[in-house]
């Protein structure tokens, strides 16, 4: 958790977030889910593609999320592609009922 928090400082109030909502069970899983990515882009299974254009300046960096395998987060994280899991199960934007 550390190394994300130093990766994204301005996630810090959204681990809280989590944080407070799990320890007073005030709120859903899918409103936490719906606070923690409010200002971030479903990417799918282009997350890995995504990241590394970015990264490359390819494409305009912007806060998205998606699908990567933990071989492919391993290496971006290795190519120096800020990486992070998220702390909890997403589900797409497709399913959300």
């Amino acid at each position: 958790m550390k190394s994300v928090l130093d990766w994204y400082p301005e996630m810090a109030d959204a681990y809280d977030l989590l944080a407070v909502a799990r320890n007073e069970g005030g709120s859903t899983p899918a409103a936490m889910q719906a606070e923690l990515l409010k200002d971030s882009r479903w990417v799918g299974d282009e997350f890995t593609d995504t990241a590394r254009a970015m990264h490359v300046g390819d494409i305009a960096p912007a806060q998205v999320h998606g699908n990567a395998t933990l071989e492919q987060a391993r290496s971006m994280a290795e190519d120096g592609i800020p990486v992070a899991p998220l702390p909890l199960p997403v589900t797409p934007p497709s399913q959300v009922n």
